[in-house]
């Protein structure tokens, strides 16, 4: 399974969190996935970026073993 295959994955199964709002890179994300620690985070408006950006995938066992298949 690729990484956006398994990103999708958590998505289709709602345990992907989405945040549509403007985020700065610089600290708000690394806030941001401390607030919600143990879940992976999908950032779909990143300040300065076209492209989303994905962080927490590997904060929990679990997620590590979804990976992992």
């Amino acid at each position: 399974m690729s990484f956006r295959d398994f990103i999708s994955e958590l998505e289709r199964k709602g345990e992907l969190v989405v945040i549509s709002k403007e985020v700065d890179p610089k600290y708000e994300i690394a806030a941001l996935l401390k607030q919600v620690e143990g879940r992976a985070v999908k950032f779909t408006n990143v300040k300065g970026h076209k492209m989303p950006v994905v962080g927490g995938v590997g904060s929990s066992r679990e997620l590590i073993a979804k990976s992992l298949g």
